[in-house]
């Protein structure tokens, strides 16, 4: 059962510092006009915004009752990539607080792992962004970022350092309980992030220590375990003889992933509702494409009736060929209609090439 007014909440909460993120990374951007930062700034927000849709998806479905999304979520990832993206939340607040910020890791993090990068990200997020709330201006924090290799595992260690308001004995013994704040009429906030923060610690069989004293800072390590990516399964994204018919009512999908597929040699077709992309089908040879990718919520025909279609026709590819549904909700209704329609997968949006490169391995 879905606990709603407590995924409100932690929503709400997580989504506050990517925000405030993105509103000063365009004011920066308004500010400098066309300068050589622009492309710098549009990937930030790129990134940011990936990470917020991808985010919410999960914490929505996370609170539903026998969600199984945990062993879905392990992706491959480089630490140095990972930090980087969390530091573009942070690099616009650090700017206007004049923060002095020390950023420092071993060549350990250009190692390729495998781990559960959502809660990860929101385990950094959430400690820097209490950081740099209660450090002053002109104050300073560190992340600190050591890894210890081992046979089959990569051990990380990250420090937090800040020499900002601090916390006293009494709150450290109750930091991780659900709306626990120390300084309520002074700084606004949930007192949500470090209940988050020890959660998914808890849940990726890591560690965490608070050490902090009023007035002078706080200091937290964390450590986590990664298993190793495994490079010799990595394939090449050579689809010359395939052909794919792409359905989606967004023009800017279509150019998106259109462009993502011919960069692969795929040849590519493209329908912008399911009846359009039913006639072309019934139009065309037996085994003519090779994969149907297929928006979900389209106008005239949606992605699940014209599966439904393609399926009920009399000729062998439409009962063989793999069907890609892919949407922008990751509810488990929508996973299990498109299934149940005859969809072979389902793919979240936006589609990022990594992504649907793993779905072309699988199913071409």
């Amino acid at each position: 059962m879905l606990d709603m007014n407590k995924a409100i909440s932690v929503i709400m909460h997580e989504i506050k510092s990517p925000l405030n993120a993105i509103l000063g990374i365009v004011e920066m951007a308004k500010i400098k006009g066309s300068s050589n930062n622009y492309l710098e700034y549009m990937d930030q927000i790129k990134n940011i915004s990936i990470y917020m849709l991808a985010m919410s998806n999960f914490l929505l479905d996370s609170y539903k009752e026998n969600s199984n999304l945990d062993s879905q979520l392990k992706q491959s990832f480089k630490l140095r990539e990972l930090i980087e993206e969390v530091m573009d939340i942070f690099r616009c607040q650090i700017t206007v607080k004049n923060i002095d910020f020390n950023l420092e890791y071993d060549e350990g993090v250009d190692v390729e792992l495998v781990g559960e990068i959502l809660k990860i990200k929101q385990i950094l997020i959430n400690i820097l962004a209490n950081a740099v709330k209660f450090t002053a201006n002109q104050g300073n924090i560190e992340l600190l970022v050591q890894t210890f290799p081992t046979t089959d595992k990569l051990k990380v260690s990250f420090l937090i350092r800040d020499n900002g308001i601090g916390m006293n004995k009494q709150f450290l013994k109750r930091i991780y309980q659900p709306f626990a704040q120390e300084n309520a009429h002074a700084f606004k906030g949930t007192g949500l992030g470090l209940m988050i923060v020890h959660q998914y610690i808890q849940q990726l069989n890591g560690t965490i220590d608070v050490k902090s004293k009023k007035g002078v800072g706080s200091e937290f390590y964390v450590t986590l375990e990664f298993d190793y990516y495994e490079t010799n399964k990595e394939k090449q994204n050579d689809f010359s003889s395939k052909r794919v018919l792409l359905v989606d009512d967004s023009m800017i999908n279509l150019e998106v992933v259109s462009f993502i597929l011919k960069e692969t040699g795929a040849e590519v077709e493209v329908a912008s509702n399911g009846k359009i992309a039913f006639d072309k089908f019934v139009e065309t040879e037996v085994d003519y494409y090779d994969l149907i990718l297929m928006d979900m919520r389209m106008p005239v025909l949606d992605g699940c009736s014209a599966t439904k279609a393609i399926r009920a026709l009399e000729r062998k590819d439409a009962k063989e060929i793999n069907i890609i549904a892919f949407s922008s909700n990751s509810l488990d209704e929508d996973v299990n209609e498109a299934l149940a329609s005859g969809m072979n997968d389902f793919i979240y949006k936006p589609i990022e090439a990594k992504k649907l490169y793993k779905v072309l391995h699988k199913y071409l």
